[in-house]
């Protein structure tokens, strides 16, 4: 027998992928019919009012936002639509400009536009120029805007939309956005410049229905019921670190050539965790992020800061080296943003040439560590 015939306890991984998107999305049918009904009007040129998804971490904005836009470019095409939708990430653009400037970066892919010395209104008033010579619409979204920097980017975004209409005689140009931002729902002041959907935290019962409603990635009889309801209460209020257990314990079970997961598998993939939580962190990784983190891995190892420039300089070269095109040094410079929000590293900032430059980078677990810690999740993979 060939020793890759060994079936696999998991015949649909992707349902256990946290952005998976499911045929229905539980418990958010509200959030997502007041989405449809806000954003309809964008399919016949009209603007939509401007939203909110507001609510803590994990309760379902992003999934619901996805699904929404998924639908919504498809519509676009169908259309012909000259729409444009950006997606942005506020958490690692460093102000409310930069995240401008993000947005013109996606549109036009020109490096230019992180040009020194820029304040907020030449800023704005470069993205109007773009969308009045391209004749174009924009819809804004972004997926991580913290809450206490969420009233300083509104305020760039209605500054934005207010010199549209001022500058441009064409009605059937705007600027929209979805803003999807985590914060206590009691702590929000609403607003009627824009609609808030509020989305609250799932109740247990309803995080193991949506739990259980992806047991089919398992082959039958893989695991139990009784597997799942400990894994649910070993990580409890997140679906994702739940599903993201269950795929890891599943794959200690095949590594022992198992039939099914045991409560021994559990046990001993807890184990792990305790020891290694960053494990669980690089595993989320894209493959270029993951190239970022361990050209850090390696430079750390040579001295204590590295400067975001090596860094760069590195990836370049190493892409050269492996006949793949390398990405912009504003969107290194994002990843490098990410890796400080996950807690695997600090950066020291000074504003000099390019606003929210990064300066120096300092790790929080020793280079030989995170270099071990790659090593061993390729392993697994």
């Amino acid at each position: 027998m060939n020793v890759f015939d060994r079936d696999s306890l998991i015949i649909r991984p992707e349902l256990l992928q946290t952005g998976y998107m499911p045929d229905q999305i539980l418990f958010r049918d509200e959030q997502l019919n007041k989405l449809v009904t806000t954003i309809s009007p964008i399919l016949r040129g009209y603007q939509p009012k401007d939203m909110v998804l507001l609510g803590k971490s994990e309760t379902g904005k992003t999934i619901v936002v996805n699904k929404i836009l998924n639908d919504l470019r498809e519509k676009i095409h169908q259309e012909t639509l000259n729409l444009e939708i950006i997606e942005i990430s506020y958490s690692i653009s460093f102000s409310p400009e930069r995240a401008i400037q993000n947005v013109i970066y996606r549109i036009t892919e020109d490096d230019n536009v992180y040009e020194a010395g820029l304040n907020e209104q030449q800023v704005v008033s470069k993205l109007i120029d773009i969308l009045k010579t391209k004749e174009m619409s924009l819809l804004i979204v972004d997926h991580n805007v913290p809450g206490k920097k969420s009233k300083d980017f509104l305020k760039l975004l209605f500054d934005a939309q207010a010199s549209l209409q001022t500058r441009n005689t064409n009605k059937n140009i705007f600027i929209s956005f979805i803003l999807i931002i985590d914060s206590d729902i009691e702590k929000w002041q609403v607003d009627d410049n824009y609609i808030t959907i509020l989305f609250s935290p799932y109740s247990k019962e309803e995080i193991e229905k949506i739990v259980f409603d992806r047991k089919s990635a398992f082959k039958e009889g893989a695991i139990s019921d009784e597997i799942i309801k400990q894994c649910i209460t070993a990580v409890p209020n997140s679906i994702s670190d739940i599903l993201s257990l269950l795929l890891d314990t599943t794959i200690i079970a095949e590594s022992k050539n198992a039939n099914s997961v045991t409560e021994e598998h559990l046990v001993n993939m807890l184990k792990i965790r305790k020891h290694n939580p960053v494990i669980e962190i690089i595993r989320t990784l894209t493959p270029s992020q993951r190239i970022v983190i361990q050209i850090i891995a390696a430079l750390t190892s040579e001295k204590k800061e590295v400067h975001a420039s090596d860094i760069y300089n590195e990836y370049v070269s190493l892409c050269k080296k492996e006949n793949i095109k390398p990405l912009s040094r504003p969107r290194i410079s994002q990843i490098i943003g990410g890796f400080e929000d996950l807690g695997i590293l600090n950066r020291n900032v000074i504003y000099e040439e390019i606003p929210g430059r990064i300066s120096t980078i300092t790790l929080n677990v020793s280079s030989e560590s995170l270099r071990e810690m790659l090593n061993e999740v390729s392993k697994i993979e």
